[in-house]
């Protein structure tokens, strides 16, 4: 009765061995669910969970298929190990019973052992997939400070991480009209203002210039040649003005502003006289920054380098009204996120651009 009862209890231990290996097993397949738990919803988010929704790169939600798939058959391998164990607590001492039932325990902790290996390999990959996709934040300083990103295409912000001193940066945001899918757009002039002669300026105007992306400050140059940016009249004279070409460091844009004084009262303002304009600038003069020190083209098609405006016998003497149209009056905004502002500009006469400054 003894050797009974002591063979019923090795037989205990070894299915017991089995058993907590398998449970042990279960564990591991389920400790990274418990990790990485998050409260449902019954949108998308559901599928965000498991890495297979929102704004996924393609190869990591094949990879996260191959763990779910992974995770499955973990646990049926397990329920392999558990059958193996209750044929072998069933076998009532049949010596081909219970060689069966360690085949079964054998072959089931192999495949949890490969199946376990493989998880390991696959949230590996996934881990340095998602350092890739999602990097960490890169500390920076001071705070709202701003820089160029992917390859000057866009500009991102320092946002304050909450110590009120240093910051992370924000994401990259894409400069509007800057580049295309294949990266920066030729350096063109992208409109002049004023208009056409079609539209009449008045006398009080300024020429703005606006380039398909930022300017090298050092480069445009007023005059006669060498230099490459000149406004004449009709007889071909050169107009004495300003030429600003630093607007706040290196936007798109160069200002053109005469330098004769109005007829009074208004001669505290700056005037051309009434007449027909050109403006031209030289190939290759001035300089661009996508890539470094590209010189302006002058022969895609659509965009001159030269253009003329008409300016009239009158003076502007009245403001221009600007009503911000986005986001509305005391509506409530992100933060420290930077909402889109858009606005509406009207005057008697016409107006240039519409800029929004910090």
């Amino acid at each position: 009765m003894f050797r009974r009862l002591r063979k019923l209890t090795d037989k205990f231990k070894t299915v017991a061995i089995y058993s907590l290996g398998a449970l042990f097993g279960f564990g591991l397949l389920l400790l990274p669910l418990a990790i990485f738990a998050a409260p449902a919803d019954f949108g998308l988010s559901d599928l965000a969970g498991l890495g297979l929704g929102g704004a996924q790169d393609p190869r990591l939600i094949i990879v996260n298929i191959i763990r779910i798939l992974l995770g499955f058959l973990g646990i049926l391998a397990v329920i392999i190990v558990l059958y193996g164990g209750f044929v072998w607590m069933t076998s009532g001492g049949n010596a081909q019973k219970i060689e069966k039932a360690k085949k079964i325990l054998i072959n089931g902790l192999i495949g949890l052992a490969i199946i376990l290996s493989a998880y390991a390999i696959v949230s590996f990959v996934i881990w340095q997939f998602q350092k890739i996709l999602n990097p960490p934040p890169v500390a920076c300083s001071p705070i709202d400070a701003t820089q160029s990103c992917n390859a000057g295409c866009g500009d991102q912000q320092c946002n304050d991480d909450g110590s009120g001193v240093t910051g992370t940066w924000g994401a990259c945001a894409p400069i509007p009209g800057l580049c295309g899918p294949d990266g920066p757009r030729p350096f063109v002039v992208d409109r002049f203002a004023p208009p056409a002669p079609s539209f009449v300026a008045s006398r009080n105007a300024v020429v703005d210039i606006t380039f398909s992306q930022r300017i090298v400050d050092t480069t445009p140059s007023y005059g006669l040649a060498p230099n490459n940016v000149r406004v004449t009249d009709a007889g071909g004279a050169l107009v004495l003005g300003t030429l600003n070409s630093t607007i706040d460091n290196g936007r798109r844009y160069i200002r053109f502003v005469p330098s004769a004084n109005c007829p009074a009262p208004n001669d505290t303002l700056l005037c051309f006289s009434p007449g027909t304009y050109t403006i031209t600038l030289d190939s290759g003069g001035v300089k661009g920054t996508l890539p470094p020190n590209v010189g302006l083209n002058c022969t895609v098609l659509g965009k001159p380098c030269t253009a003329t405006f008409t300016v009239g016998d009158f003076i502007d003497t009245q403001n221009p009204a600007v009503t911000i149209t986005s986001p509305f009056n005391a509506a409530s905004v992100s933060n420290p996120a930077v909402p889109p502002f858009t606005a509406r500009a009207t005057d008697d006469n016409g107006v240039s651009r519409v800029e929004f400054l910090d």
